[in-house]
């Protein structure tokens, strides 16, 4: 968007852990040290995967620094050790090839930092792949999220935008193929996680509304989300349900007005990507598929 998806499960690795826990001394600073170590073992390690929303991005950031931007995933860091490999602009495509069109994606990986390096790795994909494959066991994740789709859209919409039958109309006709490019992308990654090994929790994220009153907007993404949706099931994955979450959190006012979008700096309305309250509104979402 640079655009718009976790099960929380927790793995000790202290087997006995209530033993190890009994043995510390919590009346001194070792005590102290030692707690914080237990409760980092007991974390179960998330690998976050998706675009700009799960990066946590604004518009009105400073780009040099991937720490001044959370997202959801970062949300959820009192139950993970949390790896975001999330790319602004990412689109379903080309978070599988670099030959796909994305949205910025590729640009922003060469200018600005992200929360992790993929190193030699040239796609989300082969980045994710690396983890999944790991030989270290503690980089291997025990719990997947995933969000793509919005800036799926968003390149449609551009390549629309100058249409002689108009806009409207050419995104009207080329939305069921957008609709189910996304589906394919999405279980051709699902697939391939699960095809390398991993067998572990995934949780899609679905697309939430920015005006949830403009029934043909919603009307789309409404049927994005149930085709897309059915193909994450389909290998096991639990749905975050950020459209509803979004809508109930919003009540009768806009995403906007309610403070789930963030502002712009000129008070002209809202940019599309989730301000902190609508993070937590997400990562809250990540809580109630489990």
């Amino acid at each position: 968007m640079i655009k718009l998806n976790v099960t929380l499960s927790f793995v000790s690795l202290c087997l006995a852990g209530s033993a190890c826990a009994s043995q510390v001394d919590d009346t001194g600073a070792g005590g102290l040290e030692a707690d914080v170590a237990v409760e980092a073992l007991e974390k179960g390690r998330l690998l976050a995967l998706g675009d700009s929303i799960a990066f946590g991005y604004s518009p009105f950031g400073d780009f040099t620094k991937d720490k001044n931007f959370r997202g959801y995933p970062e949300a959820l860091s009192a139950s993970f050790s949390v790896k975001s490999s999330a790319c602004p602009g990412e689109t379903s495509g080309s978070f599988l090839s670099n030959a796909a069109p994305d949205n910025g994606c590729r640009a922003y990986r060469s200018n600005y930092p992200l929360h992790v390096n993929y190193g030699s790795h040239a796609t989300q994909m082969d980045y994710a792949l690396s983890r999944v494959t790991s030989s270290e066991a503690e980089d291997v994740p025990t719990q997947i999220t995933l969000n793509l789709s919005g800036n799926d859209i968003f390149v449609t919409q551009a390549a629309c935008a100058s249409h002689p039958d108009g806009p409207a109309a050419c995104f009207a006709a080329a939305a069921p193929g957008l609709i189910g490019s996304v589906a394919t992308n999405v279980a051709t990654t699902l697939g391939t996680l699960r095809g390398a090994g991993y067998t572990g929790p995934i949780t899609y994220m679905n697309l939430y509304a920015t005006d949830y009153s403009n029934p043909s907007s919603v009307g789309f993404v409404s049927a994005l989300n149930t085709t897309v949706s059915a193909q994450a099931r389909s290998f096991g994955a639990k749905i975050a349900d950020a459209f509803t979450a979004f809508q109930s959190a919003a009540g009768t006012q806009s995403p906007c007005a309610a403070g789930l979008l963030i502002p712009k700096p000129d008070g002209s309305g809202c940019d599309v990507h989730p301000s902190a309250a609508g993070t937590a509104v997400l990562a809250q979402s990540v809580r109630d598929a489990q």
